[in-house]
């Protein structure tokens, strides 16, 4: 695959990055604070029910972090940014730590996110591979 259609890619990922962040802070779009109440819910008799407790009653705080993230890695992959590695593996990461919170009241994650996941590891591969910013 030629180069810029890989730099096309990258910038429609992270253009759907950013538009994600800034859905995370309008709940008449996505709710954060009712998707972490129903993963809480989801995850009570498991060992992942502590930390879903913690996140649904913080979920201010995990509404901006989350939104922030998507919208700084996004912007990152968008621009070509020196750090495009580094915010594909971020995202990988968060997109992991989505699906494993939330598969249970949310499994629909999986048919969601696997595109973005199967893209990002594509681009982080063509990264690693030219050696590519």
């Amino acid at each position: 695959m030629k180069k810029r259609t890989t730099i096309l890619l990258q910038q429609i990922l992270g253009g759907l990055y950013i538009l994600a962040g800034i859905g995370k802070f309008i709940p008449q779009l996505e709710s954060v604070e009712i998707v972490l109440i129903e993963s809480s819910i989801a995850n009570k008799n498991n060992w992942l029910a502590i930390p879903s407790q913690w996140m649904a009653e913080n979920y201010i705080f995990m509404t901006w972090w989350i939104g922030i993230a998507m919208i700084v890695a996004g912007t990152i992959l968008l621009l070509n940014h020196y750090f495009v590695r580094v915010a594909l593996l971020g995202t990988l990461i968060m997109i992991a730590c989505f699906m494993l919170f939330l598969y249970k009241s949310e499994p629909k994650i999986f048919i969601v996110d696997i595109p973005f996941i199967a893209l990002a590891i594509f681009l982080l591969q063509k990264k690693i591979k030219t050696n590519q910013t």
